[in-house]
């Protein structure tokens, strides 16, 4: 038993490596209710005790939780773009103006050296998210309609809150002196949706530091969201149903009634899937593998399958180039339209409804129960498995060219985007920045540029390995149970690395 949970922590760290997807937008771990452990846990022995005095066959579990993301740097490094969660920026020369810090601000040319020099800062991304609330799973012995049949409905309700954990360092300011209300926090004023729009330009910039506020893919602050994360239905059948085993097969429905997407925030809270309909089947089998007087050990395995519809969503999508090449944080790029007298954050035009499929989703686990008397003792491995979202435009979308990037050091005289601004973004190749700074990667906001993979949350797998300890009241005329338990959530590939602890009370009747 030592060796196989040895193996297992060991499969669950070096998996852990295989964690690489940066620059995103949007992130969805799995929904809150797919959680086979804290489903099971004692609560199977409680459904699996004959009682003749049982007439009704009705099984009820409340199941209060808390869960914690653990990897606040892992999640940093996902909405990042350098590999680590922490972003360094500087500006000292004019020929810095390449560096993608200047590209979420306007400012004029007007004595550039003035504005960039001495200018450097960090942040740091350290995401966290928290769920609690109450599970609640009612399962229903259908034997008296057709032996083996059996009904189960799960529906947690749950509170999810997350936050960035957004933190700025300056070490200078030359910058951020420009634009008069920016002051030491630009940046985060910025990913607050507080800089820009509304605010008086410093005198003699005129138009030149003009910008409109961010709207979506916003950073600051903590964010909650309440709901039902979803209804699940099983209807299954135990073919095989001994004394010292069972084997049964399911077909399972997900409905959503969670909440949906708005990109108002990265990494935003979502109670649920999302908003999908799901469908699979699955298996569940226990085996009773050794029993001395009022002592048995039993294993248990279960799989669960749902392919996971397409649905719309609202979400940031990204940028990149004519050749393919994403571009760093595109969503906080600026862009323009001829005539406009202020530039536009990406992220308030790439924000759109899209097509979501999350395709398929796999919840297994193995683990042992020691029963002595009325104790119960849980010990086991879940494995998740969910496949990469499939993000993609809707019709029409971006046809036109009608806003393009915007050179962020551009001076106009009455107007951000002039006449030449979309020769230069027509141009057949992205244009790079000249040694005066003309053009920066200038090209149209178009579906040749718009990258969705940006928005898709990418393949997922994670190693959980979980404990419970119950006591079950099995003489009384209603059989009742109580129980606690726990489990970490090793991150495999992409997913959420977690805690979480949970209660349990149960009933039959």
């Amino acid at each position: 038993m030592n060796k196989l949970l040895k193996g297992l922590l060991v499969v669950a760290f070096v998996s852990g490596a295989a964690n690489a997807a940066i620059n995103k937008t949007f992130y969805m771990p799995r929904s809150q209710g797919v959680n086979l452990p804290m489903e099971y846990t004692t609560f199977n022995e409680l459904i699996h005790n004959n009682n003749e005095g049982n007439l009704f066959g009705g099984h009820f579990q409340a199941v209060p939780f808390y869960l914690e993301s653990a990897d606040k740097n892992d999640l940093g490094r996902y909405f990042g773009f350098t590999g680590t969660n922490v972003i360094k920026i500087g500006l000292t020369t004019v020929a810095d103006i390449n560096l993608y810090y200047a590209r979420m601000f306007h400012v004029g040319v007007v004595a550039p050296i003035l504005h960039r020099a001495n200018t450097a800062a960090e942040f740091k991304l350290e995401p966290k998210l928290e769920a609690y609330g109450i599970r609640m799973d009612y399962y229903q012995d259908l034997a008296k309609a057709l032996k083996g049949l059996y009904l189960k409905v799960s529906c947690p309700i749950v509170k999810v809150d997350t936050d960035m954990n957004l933190e700025e360092t300056m070490t200078a300011t030359g910058f951020f002196a420009v634009p008069s209300d920016s002051g030491t926090d630009a940046i985060k004023k910025y990913f607050n949706g507080t800089y820009g729009e509304g605010n008086p330009a410093k005198t003699g910039q005129l138009l030149q530091n003009s910008q409109r506020r961010l709207q979506y893919a916003k950073m600051g602050g903590s964010h909650s969201k309440l709901a039902v994360a979803d209804i699940d239905l099983i209807i299954g059948e135990k073919f095989f149903d001994k004394e010292k085993y069972y084997v049964a097969l399911n077909l399972g429905l997900t409905i959503p009634v969670g909440t949906h997407p708005d990109a108002r925030w990265v990494f935003e809270p979502v109670a649920g899937n999302g908003g999908h309909f799901a469908f699979g089947g699955g298996l569940d089998f226990a085996y009773k593998f050794w029993e001395k007087k009022h002592q048995n050990l039993k294993l248990t395995g279960v799989a669960n399958y749902r392919y996971l519809f397409e649905a719309t969503e609202f979400r940031t999508l990204g940028l990149k180039k004519s050749d393919g090449t994403k571009v760093n944080w595109g969503q906080y790029r600026l862009a323009g339209r001829v005539g406009d007298q202020f530039a536009t954050p990406t992220a308030n035009i790439l924000s759109k409804d899209v097509s979501v499929t999350p395709r398929s989703q796999l919840d297994s686990m193995l683990y042992l129960t020691y029963n002595n008397k009325n104790w119960t003792f849980d010990l086991g491995y879940n494995f998740f498995w969910k496949d990469g979202e499939k993000v993609e435009l809707k019709a029409h979308d971006f046809e036109s060219n009608d806003y393009a990037i915007l050179v962020t050091d551009y001076l106009g005289t009455a107007a951000i985007v002039d006449t030449n601004f979309a020769t230069e973004a027509s141009a057949t190749t992205d244009k790079d920045a000249t040694a005066a700074g003309t053009a920066t990667n200038c090209y149209y906001l178009n579906r040749n540029h718009v990258d969705a993979d940006a928005a898709e949350t990418p393949s997922m797998m994670t190693h959980k390995v979980f404990a419970g300890i119950g006591y079950n009241w099995k003489e009384w005329k209603y059989p009742s149970m109580l129980a606690i338990g726990g489990a970490y959530e090793f991150d495999g590939n992409d997913g959420l690395e977690n805690w979480q602890v949970y209660a349990k009370y149960g009933f039959k009747f």
